[in-house]
């Protein structure tokens, strides 16, 4: 052992020890004698071993640093290293929704890291106005799921299920968070997704009726109907109601819960369906309008707090009669037609008090110049050509002999708007058909002294224009002159000359544009008439463009119609020889009636080289 250890440190005292001299053995031997000699045997062993003591120490301060290094590799450099996009999350679920049905959303992630995440928390927030088992009122409700640990490359899947409830077409917000504490760290992470619901249906059916006309300072009726057409069942549900300035409240069946707007309806079931009757009084001015306003939707049982799902509204005019009479046309009061077209009247009549009324007649008077008075269909009325009148009494409508309170009715007629009508002078533009309906009692009645036993409606139905667009080739028989040999020979450029015109009866129109293109082998020449006619050709893609601009009513009658002319060239090839070419695609024409507003497009027919017949037999044909 001990000359293992000499060994030894012959090496470390030795040059490749950094010692500047290598010594032979003996040469060390004779050196351990000399020193033996001047210090003695004893000390000398004692020098020994202190130089082993300290070769001792330095291999074990080696050895630590080593090992600290391969703990600090381990610990430091060998740890995972976490990033937070490493932990994925989605929702999944319909995006589309109706009102109260049952529906579920899965919510999906995923650790893909090597980290281990510990305290996972998932909260999940349906939107306002939602409704899961366990809860009774629209709010914004949390439900937190408490995962734990998530191992890395572990994946879950939770499933929420409820029923969100809101107004049509409104939208949503599903909101998540998913939180937790990577190991060996202490900073908590989160990550946040949202999901959109839209409401694109509501299954509770709010409907509200009320007279179209009120007279002020009597009582009128007020109908609240509601459906719930699902299978759901809403909680807490409440009707209200908000009625314009001047509403006199006088009863309702069922009788309000607060005030005289509030009825509590407690749960809806499905399918279910309720009436609400409130009757009341109107006051204001004559042609005065009045809105009620009506919402159902869920209350808050403590009394804060009101999620409308549902709305109506609805208006009302006062009016300065006790009859009424309201007129509309082919369903409705806006109506405008074709020449040609059928009109169907339908006349509503009613006894707005709470009086009988007797003897009731109704008189329409139709202007008949636009229209065929032989095409009259009067279902249970008569026509008296004295005076061009339409009239209903109690011999064909029996219901006229005695109106009772708040009773109403209709009646019809129809007629056809004559289809030869063209303008023969300039105030021939923007016309209307006027009908006016009135309608009275032949008899006084004592309760209603002071109050007109009378009303009358007239109504206007706009004639849509008619226009003709149309397009056609020539050669000779236009502005523009034509060149080359008809019929068109091959390497020979012929030309030909297209024309669109506009023709227009009753209507100004605007926002016109004609469209065509022509074929790849078909030249624009450039030759325009009027040249400044405001057309365009666009080469890269071979389309024509032409704004004229406003085309006014009369065009083609009783001024001047709408036109432009361009010119088109072709050369013929060998494989066009015995046959017709293509020279204008179909021309597209759109523009709107500035007094209907109804949207005009046309088409006109594709132009090849026989001109829309016009060039006859082989003329038309390429030859060599």
């Amino acid at each position: 052992m001990s000359d293992d250890f000499e060994k030894l440190e012959k090496k470390v005292l030795s040059k490749k020890w950094g010692q500047k001299k290598i010594l032979p053995e003996f040469e060390v031997y004779k050196e351990e004698q000399e020193k033996a000699r001047k210090l003695g045997w004893q000390e000398l062993g004692q020098k020994k071993q202190i130089k082993k003591k300290s070769f001792k120490i330095t291999w074990i301060a080696v050895f630590s640093l080593v090992v600290s290094f391969a703990l600090y590799y381990s610990f430091f450099l060998s740890s995972p290293v976490f990033n937070p996009n490493s932990v994925k999350s989605y929702i999944s679920g319909p995006e589309k929704v109706s009102s109260g049905d049952l529906v579920s959303y899965k919510v999906y992630y995923k650790n893909t890291s090597n980290v281990v995440l510990r305290d996972v928390n998932l909260e999940f927030w349906w939107p306002e106005g939602s409704i899961f088992e366990g809860t009774e009122y629209f709010e914004p409700v949390k439900i937190q799921k408490r995962v734990g640990v998530l191992m890395p490359n572990q994946e879950r899947t939770f499933v929420f299920e409820g029923r969100i409830y809101g107004v049509k077409e409104t939208s949503k917000k599903i909101k998540t968070r998913l939180s937790y504490i990577p190991d060996q760290l202490s900073e908590r992470y989160e990550k946040n997704d949202e999901f959109g619901v839209f409401i694109e249906a509501v299954p509770i059916f709010l409907n509200v009726t009320l007279p179209s006309q009120v007279v002020s300072e009597k009582e009128s009726e007020i109908k609240i109907e509601y459906i719930n057409k699902s299978d759901a069942s809403f909680s807490n549900m409440e009707i209200r109601v908000e009625y314009p300035l001047g509403f006199e409240f006088v009863s309702s069946d069922p009788n309000p819960a607060l005030q005289d707007n509030i009825w509590q309806l407690g749960t809806i079931q499905g399918e279910e369906e309720g009436t609400i009757t409130i009757k009341g009084i109107f006051n204001g001015k004559e042609d005065e309008e009045k809105i009620i306003s009506v919402d159902i939707g869920q209350a808050n049982p403590s009394g804060e707090g009101f999620l409308s799902v549902a709305n109506s509204i609805v208006s009302t005019k006062i009016a300065s009669s006790a009859l009424l009479v309201f007129q509309t046309v082919n369903g409705t009061r806006e109506a405008s037609v074709d020449l040609g077209s059928t009109l169907n009247y339908s006349i509503s009549y009613k006894n707005t008090t709470d009086t009988q009324i007797s003897n009731v007649v109704i008189i329409a008077k139709l202007d008949d110049k636009l229209v065929d008075l032989k095409t009259l269909n009067i279902p249970w009325g008569s026509f008296d050509g004295r005076t061009n009148s339409i009239i209903w009494n109690q011999t064909g409508v029996p219901e006229l002999s005695i109106l009772d309170p708040k009773e109403e009715g209709k009646v019809s007629f129809s007629v056809k708007v004559r289809d030869d009508f063209v303008p023969t002078s300039v105030s021939d533009k923007n016309l209307k058909i006027k009908s006016f309906v009135q309608i009275a009692s032949g008899s006084a009645v004592d309760d209603l002294a002071g109050l007109p036993i009378e009303n009358s409606d007239e109504l206007e139905v706009k004639i849509n224009t008619v226009l003709g667009f149309n397009a056609f080739g020539y050669y000779n028989e236009g502005p523009i002159k034509n060149t080359g040999p008809l019929p068109p020979r091959v390497g020979q450029e012929t030309t030909y000359a297209v024309s669109w015109q506009i023709i227009n009866t009753t209507n100004d129109v605007k926002d016109v544009v004609v469209t065509a293109s022509v074929p790849p082998n078909v030249r624009w020449t450039g030759v325009v008439d009027p040249k400044d006619a405001g057309i365009t050709f666009d080469k890269e893609r071979g389309v024509i463009t032409w704004k004229p601009g406003v085309v006014f009513a009369g065009s083609g009658y009783t001024i001047p119609s709408k036109r432009v002319d361009f010119q088109l060239s072709f050369v013929p090839a060998i494989v066009h020889v015995g046959d017709l070419f293509d020279l204008l695609s179909s021309s597209e024409f759109e523009g709107e009636d500035v007094f209907t507003k109804n949207k005009i497009k046309r088409v006109a027919l594709p132009i090849d080289s026989s001109l829309s017949g016009k060039l006859k037999g082989e003329k038309a044909k390429v030859t060599q």
